[in-house]
């Protein structure tokens, strides 16, 4: 310990200045000061000169120097991140964290001639700081706090001179709580206690920002649906750092079973019934990728139901909150799905339109005609019993299907669902179905070879036919000139009701040909058409009676024409004093009426 001055002037100067003082206060301040009495002209004079020495003191600016002899060495920090956001494959050479594995072992030949002067600590971080030797390949931390580690470094360093603090990492903070703390601030203040942090970032440019991170959004659904029908979903991807990754998206259901209204059942994963699509995957291109996908899903139950859609967390997502978004959807009672198998043709076309009936679904599977008739593949979700309702057979023969699969098509018409095959050349008797098992559904005979009559045919209700549910296309008394107004069809198949058995002719030609024929049986409802070219109607000003008389069609066949089971709302409105006033005049002017009512007070009441 020594004392030094640094005079604010030169010696000299600073004597010369202070000299000058003491003499201009010895011969002038005496005389100022003559008249006191000697005692406080004596302390006067002692305190002027005493602030004179202070002023020279405070020139000279004095300082006490403390030398610290000790041999103490400083430390140097290098910090690893070791998070999950470490593991996307972004870095040059693989993951980010194999690069920062590079790093360390290309300077260490630099750390070891560090380490003759200072003391070199390595350490992995996430959200804490953990001392290692020799740095693994693993990097599974929830959270990357980068001020928080920053602050427990400082703190472990204590006392000790810090002359370097280096950081390897991706340079996103992701930390959530208490250690959500700003790195920037905390850096600064370090720099100021003389603890320089130097970073060395790891990653792309685009994720950099972003980091490793999913989020769900824009869920675009309808919220009503009938109970058993498709609900088709879109849901948004955003997608950031996890480039050629597979990413899992999924939708959950809530299970309301057995509870009563108000109640919250818990998230199962969505059961399709014969539909795809309630889980996918896809694989991002970019590091920074935005898609819509589309996701299917079938509600089994009725009532309010909460949806959501899921995106499974991938390693180094720090924040897994947006990872999903749901809605409350309706399940209503009373929907219909219907299969229809058949080659593209112009019926197809008109025949979707069923679909915009939130009721009514029509899945149509495009079958392959020809020589490519063999290469078809039907899936076997379409012959689950209770997934469709009813079947729609056009034009394809029967080898389109697997064996079992029209085993399984008679087995779920045996248990109620509707059958209907429309009219072509290769299904029918020529297309094989006489030898299948949904042979003794339909209500016409399957001879070995099917005529066809390619000439104007005009459709008209039969007899029978006229009165019954599937050919109402306008009022009773306007029906039969609706339909004679209709454009003919160009041509249809030349069917035979079945001997001996319940099959009614419905639609005929002018001239008789049966064109419609259907059975009502105990268990199901069979309908076989000749024709097929009713989008004639609709191309011809008439789309309105073509749509009715389809979904009539699929109405009759699933014995839903007299459905009512939906909810039926009555609002009744307060009843006023007008119907008293009408009563009390009534009264007034016909006795025999108000004696009446007098003699029967309930009458009264209705009237």
């Amino acid at each position: 310990m020594s004392l030094q001055f640094d005079p604010v002037w030169s010696w000299p100067l600073l004597l010369l200045v202070f000299l000058a003082v003491v003499l201009i206060t010895r011969n002038v301040y005496p005389r100022r000061i003559a008249h006191l009495q000697d005692s406080r002209r004596r302390l006067l004079i002692v305190l002027r000169y005493a602030v004179l020495v202070l002023l020279l003191l405070l020139s000279l600016r004095p300082s006490i120097v403390v030398t610290d002899s000790s041999s103490r060495q400083g430390v140097m920090y290098v910090l690893l991140d070791a998070s999950r956001s470490m593991q996307t494959q972004d870095a040059a050479g693989g993951s980010r964290r194999e690069a920062v594995l590079r790093l360390v072992e290309q300077i260490q030949p630099q750390l070891n001639e560090l380490a003759e002067s200072v003391e070199i600590r390595l350490r992995d971080f996430s959200d804490l700081l953990n001392p290692v030797e020799t740095p693994a390949l693993e990097s599974d931390g929830a959270m990357t706090a980068l001020g928080q580690i920053l602050e427990l470094t400082a703190e472990e360093a204590g006392r000790d001179s810090v002359p370097a603090i280096l950081l390897l990492s991706d340079g996103r903070q992701a930390a959530a709580g208490e250690a959500d703390v700003d790195p920037v601030g905390t850096a600064r203040r370090l720099g100021r206690l003389q603890h320089p942090v130097y970073s060395v970032g790891f990653g792309s440019a685009q994720s950099g920002a972003a980091g490793v991170d999913l989020a769900l959004d824009d869920l675009d659904v309808a919220r009503e649906v009938f109970q058993g029908n498709s609900l088709p979903i879109r849901v948004r991807l955003k997608a950031a750092g996890v480039a050629g990754q597979s990413v899992t998206l999924k939708v959950l259901l809530e299970n309301r079973s057995g509870l009563q209204d108000g109640e919250s059942g818990p998230l199962e994963a969505a059961s399709n019934a014969g539909a795809a699509g309630a889980v996918t995957e896809v694989i991002p291109e970019t590091v920074d990728t935005e898609l819509v996908v589309p996701l299917e899903v079938v509600p089994e139950q009725e009532g309010e139901l909460k949806l959501v859609v899921e995106a499974q967390p991938i390693p180094g997502e720090a924040r897994t909150t947006n990872n999903r978004v749901e809605t409350i959807i309706r399940v209503r009672r009373g929907g219909i799905r219907v299969a229809c198998f058949d080659v593209i043709r112009s019926e197809q076309k008109w025949l979707r339109k069923i679909n915009d009936s939130t009721r009514i679904q029509l899945d149509f599977h495009a079958v392959r005609g020809g020589t490519l008739g063999g290469k078809n593949e039907i899936p076997d979700r379409y012959f689950v019993p209770g997934a469709y309702d009813a079947f729609l057979i056009g034009d394809v023969p029967a080898s389109v299907f697997r064996p079992q699969q029209l085993l399984d098509l008679a087995r779920c018409c045996s248990q109620g669902a509707g059958l209907m095959m429309i009219g072509g050349r290769e299904n029918f008797g020529q297309g094989g179905y006489s030898q299948t098992g949904i042979a003794s559904l339909l209500p016409v005979e399957l001879p070995q070879r099917n005529q066809h009559v390619d000439t104007a045919l005009n459709m008209l209700p039969s007899r029978d036919g006229l009165s019954h549910y599937v050919l109402q296309i306008a009022a009773t008394e306007q029906n039969r000139e609706r339909w004679e107004s209709l454009p003919p069809l160009t041509g249809g198949n030349v069917l035979t009701p079945r001997r001996n058995s319940l099959a009614q002719v419905l639609a005929v030609s002018s001239e008789g040909m049966p064109l419609l024929i259907g059975q009502n049986t105990g268990s199901n409802r069979v309908l076989a058409f000749a024709g097929d070219t009713t989008w004639q109607w609709a191309m011809q000003g008439f789309e309105e009676e073509h749509l009715r008389f389809w979904r009539q069609v699929i109405l009759w066949l699933t014995r839903k024409e007299t459905d009512d089971s939906q909810a039926v709302w009555i609002q009744a409105g307060p009843r006023d004093n007008s119907d008293r006033f009408l009563r009390e005049h009534l009264r007034r002017l016909s006795p025999r009426s108000s004696r009446s009512a007098r003699n029967s007070p309930q009458l009264s009441e209705q009237q």
